[in-house]
């Protein structure tokens, strides 16, 4: 398996993070923090959910209360005796099977006016603790899979679903409590932006961006649900292609040049032998270069990487990013890079 890991610096970018704490209760605005409990008093024993917030994450897909309310995230969870442990258990049971927690308006909503429930709340198994597992948002397709053979359940995740996909904390060896469970939500995943220009010394040259395509990339694979962040990749993708605006000239401005929305959320991966493929025409002449992806490191998770396609005649500089934001950002935006 690869480890999100790396260098201190890495690791510091890393806490640049989406913070939520999860099972089941309301979101708040972005800065703003709210924790509320949905267990019925009539309903005294039965596994709460509640749920913290931070900020949203400013990419396209969860990025406000409704969003995530419709969507829900999915839990996973297995009793077993008290008297064992998560790394021991004894006899081990599911008691969640992927889940789904939604939210709805209603009277006892927190400050977004949502209510958070799972269907029929179950009770806390007596004589027994719990460990959690959770990711977000709900995918009714995602399947329990567990290639380390811990436990840990584990999803899988293809480049082309393009959703924001969040894995939380493991919240192991919970006993019976009246408090909600909480964890803490990461970003899975990576994310790429793609700009373009043509140098001032091609300035005089019409230049028009034609593809773009990765060689070699890992598009698939699967997630434990735990910290830190553990992809399992499939094999490497021959080529994939983010999709790009065609047919616009380029100024010497650099522009976003993926088509739609300017991000694509990617695997993290190591990117050894990963390249990357430009085709563009100078004055209608058709051009094609390909070189290596310049980041040190691989791409990490909860990491924003900027490419930017410097191109002068037949040849392209990639520049990826000017400088690195502060990673400790309190509103916990995707770090940059």
């Amino acid at each position: 398996m690869m480890r999100a890991g790396g260098s201190s610096k890495t690791k510091a970018m890393m806490k640049k993070i989406l913070i939520l704490t999860v099972l089941a209760a309301a979101f708040a605005a972005c800065g703003d923090e709210a924790v509320e409990r949905n267990v019925d008093p009539a309903e005294a024993g039965t596994i709460g959910f509640a749920a913290r917030s931070g900020a949203f994450t400013r990419a396209a897909e969860i990025n406000a209360p409704a969003d995530m309310a419709a969507a829900g995230f999915g839990v996973f969870a297995y009793s077993y005796a008290k008297t064992s442990d998560w790394n021991t258990p004894v006899d081990k049971a599911l008691l969640f099977i992927n889940q789904r927690v939604t939210g709805a308006s209603g009277p006892n909503g927190g400050a977004d006016g949502l209510e958070w429930s799972y269907g029929e709340p179950i009770r806390w198994p007596a004589g027994k603790k719990v460990s959690f597992f959770a990711y977000a948002p709900y995918d009714s397709g995602a399947a329990i899979g567990d290639d380390n053979g811990d436990g840990v359940p584990e999803i899988s995740y293809g480049v082309t679903r393009q959703v924001d996909l969040l894995v939380a904390a493991e919240q192991t060896d919970i006993e019976p409590r009246p408090e909600p469970v909480t964890e803490n939500f990461r970003h899975a995943l990576s994310q790429i932006v793609l700009k373009a220009r043509k140098t001032d010394e091609g300035a005089a040259n019409e230049v028009i961006l034609t593809g773009v395509s990765f060689r070699n990339i890992i598009g698939t694979g699967t997630v434990a649900l735990q910290y830190p962040i553990t992809w399992t990749p499939d094999s490497p993708l021959p080529l994939y292609s983010p999709g790009v605006i065609t047919g616009t000239p380029l100024g010497t401005t650099a522009q976003d040049v993926l088509d739609g929305d300017p991000r694509r959320f990617v695997i993290p991966q190591s990117l050894s032998g990963t390249t990357l493929a430009v085709t563009f025409t100078v004055d209608g002449f058709p051009k094609s270069w390909e070189g290596p992806v310049p980041t040190p490191g691989g791409w990490q998770p909860g990491i924003r990487y900027t490419y930017t396609l410097n191109i002068t005649g037949d040849l392209v500089a990639i520049v990826c990013g000017d400088n690195e934001l502060d990673p400790l950002d309190p509103n916990g935006n995707w770090g940059e890079f």
